[in-house]
This record gives C-alpha cells, structure tokens and sequence, in this order.
C-alpha cells in the first residue's frame, strides 16, 4: 500500500509590504534626494504625494532606485518573515514557488540575494506588472498581496477553487470596503500575518530545518545535536 504524499501547490507571494519593509528603506531614500521627511505610516498607496513631496521630486526618487538596484537588496524583513521564508524553502520542491513582484527589472538579481539571505536557497523571483497574467499562466492556486488591486486582479484571473489573501497594512485600510461585495469561495481573504496563510495551506511554520551531517538529514535522531 503506498501513501500518497501532500497535492502539489503552487503559491504565487509578493515581497514588498508582504515580506520586505519597503516603507522604511523608501522613507530613507526620499529624505536622502529631497531634503524632506515624509511619515512611516502611510494611510494608502502614494502617501508621499500628501507629504509635501511633488510628482517631480518622487520621480527623481524613481530613478534613482532604478540606477541603484542594490536598494532592493537593503530591505528589512517583516518581524517573522525570515521564518516563513525557510518554511517556504522547506516544502520547495513540493510544491512551485514564485515570488512574483512589481520592482523594475533590474531589482531581480538583488531580490534573489535578499531571499536567499532570509532563507530561501534557490528562489524563482517573477518581476511582472500583469500578476493576474502571470497567476493565470503559470496556475497559480494561492496567492497573497498587499495591493488590493493586485488581489483583486489575481482574485478575478483565477478560477474559484484557487485561494487569494490580502495582507493587512495600513494603506490598504480603506480600500477594502470597496471590494467587500465580491465573493467567491469565501472572496479575497485579509490576514493579519503571512503566517496565517501557510498554516491554512497546511505548511508548517514551527517545523525544524533539517540538519545535515554527512550528508544526511538527523533531524530528529536521537543523541544528535
């Protein structure tokens, strides 16, 4: 008799506002080309803009992450986002991973290398502005963001039995009213912490890394420490 193993996944994850403080590094960054200090606690998604700063100076900021894409790479993790990331690259393999972000192109080596700092030893990382695309090609059955509009684009793209979260964050507050009124297999989802997520897709968070002596796996053999 055999025993079938977990059904393969595959998870589509944001980074930004997900897993990576964006707000902060951003915050620095604007202070750094303007002179002006903008807030940390954005109410929705351009925040700046209400903070003094003009179209003209957050374009200069644009550009100046464009031309420095090791900004990416400067990111702090999210409180937790180090053990969901090795949870993930726990059950790599099991099931297909994409981290699937909105960061210019040349952010990809750097968001590779910031994911394999958390963790993650060889990450797929998908820069695409159509997520409800590229959900729909590669199969996506669950997926979380923080842009209710890129839920909502993923949410619509994808067939009823697939999963869709929003993590909560202050800029997306009042926005989600206004979406309140779809609902399809329970409608997208809004979670307090990512965790939340793999814990209803049966992914173990507390589980132990494997420890490798020798090449093999001990985890969990007794006298081995």
């Amino acid at each position: 008799m055999f025993l079938e193993g977990p059904r393969r996944k595959i998870l589509g994850i944001d980074i930004d506002g997900v897993l990576a403080d964006f707000v902060t590094s951003f915050c620095i960054k604007v202070e750094q080309v303007t002179g002006k200090v903008i807030g940390k606690v954005p109410h929705r998604w351009s925040w700046y803009l209400d903070e003094g700063v003009t179209e003209v100076e957050a374009d200069k900021v644009w550009k100046e992450i464009a031309a420095y894409p090791h900004f990416w790479y400067g990111l702090g993790p999210y409180p937790g986002a180090r053990q969901v990331v090795e949870a993930l690259n726990h059950v790599d393999g099991v099931h297909d991973i994409y981290f699937m972000t909105t960061r210019p192109p040349g952010a990809k080596y750097w968001t590779e290398q910031w994911l394999q700092d958390l963790g993650f030893h060889n990450p797929t990382v998908l820069i695409t502005a159509r997520k409800g695309l590229a959900c729909q090609a590669l199969g996506v059955e669950v997926f979380i963001d923080d842009k209710p509009e890129n839920a909502l684009e993923v949410y619509r793209a994808l067939p009823p039995t697939a999963r869709v979260y929003m993590l909560s964050q202050p800029w997306n507050a009042e926005i989600r009213e206004a979406w309140a009124d779809e609902r399809r297999e329970g409608g997208v989802q809004v979670l307090e912490e990512v965790g939340e997520m793999l814990q209803r897709e049966g992914i173990d968070l507390l589980r132990a890394q494997p420890r490798l002596i020798g090449g093999l796996d001990v985890r969990g053999v007794e006298g081995v420490i």
